[in-house]
């Protein structure tokens, strides 16, 4: 066990580059079947459909009310495919996933297939190891690519901020966004007691003015929604690093830091939200601990 949770970019993918399988994006609430197949230590092959949880899926969502499921139209397919090598203490593996998700803009209101977001997330990535006492070595990378087409009624909107003269002169809300998120962590850990990482990751996509959460009201005036993601360009890019330690004095506990810090956020290194906040501003140190048996 050598993942920790650390601060880094979503990509706004219905399913997220942080690993290769559905319900990262739609709060882990979805519901669907999935078969596989593994041929001879080398091919992995799954395919399956996600949909709304509900019936005998319900305690999926278990604990949240209708708002807050994710209501999804129909079945929405999900693929995953790679190919895996073994030699030695070697192992490589390279693969693509990807899926198609209709999701409903109002969780309270599914009678309208037009009101649907329609996500096509689509990714490749790979891992290689070294596993030999008393080193172990893993490299991994990922890129994500997601479209995220709109409903018509969300699309090609008034924009809900004005010029720095208060007129009303900003482009209109987009009709379709397209993200891209690339991520590669290094790993080692030696006797299984002590180890390290670096992680980068990069995240850039399409501005869109429906996605300002800061900017300038009908008097000129300068305002922020999001408190410390104010965002005032309406562009996602975020680019950074993380370094990690840790140290397993016994099997079972685990004692270590990750320390995060951006160069990009929200589409600017410095004054990204216009009130003067810089990328650096979000730089993150966490100290955990953990029991595992």
């Amino acid at each position: 066990m050598q993942y920790v949770p650390l601060p880094s970019p979503t990509s706004s993918r219905f399913i997220d580059g942080n690993a290769p399988y559905p319900g990262f994006g739609a709060g882990g609430n979805i519901a669907g079947f999935t078969a596989y197949a593994y041929w001879n230590q080398l091919l992995y092959v799954e395919l399956g459909g996600y949909g709304t949880s509900r019936g005998l899926t319900s305690f999926m969502s278990g604990g949240l009310d209708d708002a807050s499921t994710t209501k999804l139209h129909g079945i929405n397919p999900y693929w995953r495919l790679a190919l895996n090598r073994e030699w030695g203490p070697h192992s490589l593996m390279l693969g693509t996933s990807g899926m198609v998700a209709r999701v409903y803009d109002d969780p309270l209101d599914t009678s309208d297939p037009a009101s649907t977001h329609r996500f096509t997330d689509l990714a490749v990535d790979a891992q290689y190891q070294y596993l030999l006492d008393p080193h172990a070595v893993t490299a991994q990378l990922v890129y994500a690519r997601n479209r995220h087409d709109y409903p018509a009624a969300l699309a090609d909107q008034p924009a809900a901020f004005f010029d720095a003269s208060g007129a009303p002169t900003l482009a209109n809300s987009n009709s379709t966004d397209t993200n891209k998120v690339l991520r590669g962590k290094v790993s080692y850990v030696y006797q299984a007691k002590y180890g390290g990482s670096l992680g980068l990751f990069k995240l850039t996509g399409t501005t869109n003015t429906a996605n300002q959460t800061a900017g300038y009201d009908a008097t000129g005036t300068l305002i922020k929604t999001d408190g410390a993601a104010s965002n005032l360009s309406g562009n996602p890019a975020t680019r950074g690093a993380t370094l990690e330690a840790f140290w397993m004095p016994i099997q079972y506990l685990r004692v270590g830091a990750q320390y995060t810090a951006y160069g990009r956020f929200n589409g600017a290194s410095t004054n990204y939200d216009g009130f003067g906040r810089n990328a650096r501003d979000n730089n993150t140190l966490f100290l955990y601990s953990w029991l595992a048996y």
